[in-house]
């Protein structure tokens, strides 16, 4: 049986739960990086990139949710710097 055949509805939903949280976070991170770049501001330019790329290289669920909630706090306190 090839592997992508022997998907499981739990691989599914946790899958989804991966890529809502991407494209989420990356659409706050072109905003940031959009905001930051017409200010020229450099920490929500770096902040939104960070945003828009980390989601590349992580795929564990929380992973995901945590550190993009974790770099919109880290964006909310250094927006206008």
């Amino acid at each position: 049986m090839s592997p992508i055949l022997a998907f499981d509805s739990g691989d599914a939903r946790r899958w989804f739960w991966v890529i809502l949280g991407g494209v989420v976070f990356s659409i706050i991170g072109l905003g940031a990086f959009g905001y930051g770049k017409k200010l020229e501001l450099w920490k929500p330019k770096a902040i939104g990139l960070l945003l828009m790329g980390y989601p590349y290289f992580v795929y564990n669920v929380w992973a995901v949710w945590g550190i993009g909630f974790g770099l919109c706090t880290l964006l909310w306190f250094h927006h206008d710097e």
